[in-house]
């Protein structure tokens, strides 16, 4: 497997596993088959960087990425000759290689205390989303002693938290977004149930139901809500369930039970102003913005804004969401006015 070392227990068997220094492995010299496959994928869809501009000329295979950037170990040229006349790659080199080796260090056998979640929240602590640190710390994480640790935490949690803290900052039952008055806060407390810490209260046992029932699910029922889905349990406080279909297919079974004061959409980059790769326009045979295309997002984001919950949006520049923001206002059967993207 490369560099490794053995670790004695008392019993005199060993177990392996990868050291510190013996993390870094070119993609298609993984020890293990996931990475590999990854450098399959990549092969198989990235194109060259460098032959849009250099004016050779190239078979459509040979634009694919195949030469493996040895500083980095990931697939990034069409050939050697190419990743030579790159004068950009060095802007990205050591951020593929953190990823690299974060990716073996999480296979790699060792104990990882960056993934052990806290339990429950006690109702009278106070957490801060202000930055990583803060949240670890307030909220009762492990010590996160080195950088890798600390990223492949933020790899686990950035999804899950990014919604959290929106929905923190936007909820209604948040007094300083100015949504709700004090005098109203007090209104809704009489309403809202009382987290208790005993572990037979009610709040307990449905928590333990659910991930129960999680469980079930992701060995029992494959296909819920009637299209290709999994639910993982990767831990007793995360569990996410995912659906392998359009969104449109299973919004029917949800459309009259929707309610804007506790469901939300969170759409993460998700290209509303890219040219579709399926559908054309009829008037000028060019490729519609994927907003518009039918197969993308033309009939989910009307679908989801008559529901009247929030949508959140995201996107990995400025200019990715300046671009989506553009396609909403030529977009048929989106109103903008009074929909907060």
């Amino acid at each position: 497997i490369g560099c490794c070392r053995s670790f004695l227990n008392l019993f005199g068997k060993s177990k392996a596993t990868h050291c510190e220094d013996g993390l870094f492995f070119p993609f298609s010299q993984s020890p293990f088959p996931a990475v590999r496959a990854r450098g399959d994928v990549i092969r198989s869809l990235a194109p060259c960087p460098v032959c849009p501009t250099d004016g050779h000329t190239h078979k459509e295979n040979l634009s694919l990425v195949k030469y493996e950037f040895p500083d980095c170990g990931w697939p990034s040229h069409c050939s050697e000759e190419h990743w030579e006349m790159d004068e950009e790659h060095d802007k990205y080199c050591s951020c593929l290689r953190q990823v690299n080796e974060d990716e073996h260090d999480s296979r790699s056998g060792r104990k990882m205390p960056e993934f052990q979640l806290p339990g429950p929240q006690v109702y009278e602590e106070a957490m801060s989303f202000a930055n990583w640190d803060l949240f670890w710390y307030t909220r009762g994480f492990p010590s996160m002693d080195t950088e890798r640790s600390k990223r492949h935490a933020r790899k686990l949690l950035t999804y899950p938290l990014t919604i959290g803290s929106v929905l923190h900052q936007n909820s209604g039952l948040t007094l300083n977004n100015q949504r709700v008055s004090l005098e109203g806060s007090r209104s809704l407390a009489v309403t809202q149930p009382v987290p208790q810490s005993s572990s037979s209260s009610p709040l307990s046992n449905t928590t333990q139901q659910t991930e129960v029932n999680a469980e079930e699910a992701s060995e029992y029922v494959p296909n819920l809500y009637g299209v290709p889905s999994y639910t993982i349990p990767y831990f007793p406080q995360l569990t996410i369930t995912g659906i392998q279909a359009n969104y449109s297919e299973v919004h029917p079974q949800f459309q009259e039970t929707f309610d804007p004061y506790t469901d939300a959409f969170f759409l993460f980059s998700p290209g509303f102003g890219f040219p579709s790769m399926t559908s054309l326009s009829e008037i000028d045979g060019r490729p519609l913005l994927q907003i518009a295309s039918p197969s993308e997002w033309g009939a989910v984001v009307p679908a989801m804004l008559a529901t009247r919950c929030a949508i959140f949006v995201t996107g990995f520049s400025p200019v990715d969401v300046e671009r989506d923001i553009r396609s909403l206002e030529v977009a048929p059967d989106v109103m903008v006015g009074g929909c907060r993207f």
